[in-house]
């Protein structure tokens, strides 16, 4: 897990090498992103399946920009927080999992990942997110921030 606690927004953690985070061993493994901090904690480091399934989680009440152009194939979980693309491709391959959280962007984004709606989720911030996989509704209400807008999928 990348922790960034603390209780002052400037004082985040920035893991700004563009290049590939490894990975030991072999099997499925998740990646959390955690911490209180909600400056703009980032992760600019590539995220690919090396040696198995790798998956993101993001929890706790603290801001994570996640930017690389990620190959990861396993779930990104969303359930707490703010979790922020700033690639199209920041989420890899594999479902996006709305389980809590806001999701924001950094810049107008198009994401292809199938999207799971697992409990109520808020799109913030002003930048416009275009979701272009498919829609998995389980449980819960998206809001919109901007504008004061809020949508909510109701079936």
């Amino acid at each position: 897990a990348l922790d960034a606690a603390g209780t002052a927004a400037g004082n985040t953690i920035g893991f700004t090498n563009t290049g590939s985070l490894g990975f030991s061993g072999s099997g499925a493994r998740t990646l959390t992103l955690t911490g209180t901090n909600t400056g703009t904690n980032t992760l600019a480091a590539v995220l690919g399946d090396s040696g198995g399934a790798t998956a993101l989680t993001k929890t706790a009440a603290g801001t994570w920009l996640v930017s690389a152009t990620n190959t990861y194939t396993g779930t990104t979980t969303l359930t707490a927080g703010t979790l922020t693309a700033g690639h199209d491709n920041a989420f890899g391959t594999g479902t996006l999992s709305l389980n809590g959280g806001t999701l924001t962007a950094n810049a107008t984004r198009t994401l292809a990942n199938t999207v799971s709606l697992d409990a109520n989720s808020t799109i913030g911030g002003t930048q416009a997110i275009t979701f272009g996989g498919t829609l998995i509704y389980t449980k819960g209400k998206i809001a919109r921030e901007a504008g004061r807008e809020v949508f909510y999928l109701l079936i």
